[in-house]
């Protein structure tokens, strides 16, 4: 089937409505995205605070006499804890965010000893180290 030499002839209208249409449908379909995702995206953050449960430790005694801890929260999505941040629910019986561990680092000055040898500090209190 052929098409009538109107239809397939370029003309200064069609290429102006070509590129009306270019830039335009872009920006609709973005609009559009943005009405929909807040549709089915609930709210976040959440409004309501939600404290972290508190944890049980309970002992267990076992055959050989060692103490293994029974906690008694769910542990947790480490995705809660990243950024950026899952959009799973954060439960009262789940464990609480760990905590960071910070080390103490020492100062790297040194100390001369009587016999011309160099101490450095060591130990938790980062005393200098004992002259031999």
């Amino acid at each position: 089937m052929a098409l009538p030499k109107s239809f397939t002839t370029v003309t200064s209208f069609s290429k102006y409505l070509a590129m009306a249409l270019f830039v335009f449908f872009p920006f609709v379909a973005f609009y559009l995205g943005v009405q929909y995702q807040k549709i089915v995206t609930p709210s976040y953050p959440p409004t309501q605070y939600i404290a972290p449960p508190q944890i049980k430790i309970t002992p267990v005694l076992t055959q050989s006499l060692t103490v293994t801890p029974q906690i008694s929260c769910r542990p947790r999505p480490a995705c809660l804890d990243a950024k950026p941040r899952c959009m799973i629910a954060e439960t009262r019986d789940m464990c609480p965010p760990p905590t960071a561990v910070q080390k103490k680092f020492c100062a790297a000055d040194a100390k001369l000893c009587p016999d011309g040898s160099y101490v450095g500090r060591v130990g938790p209190n980062c005393e200098f180290a004992p002259c031999k």
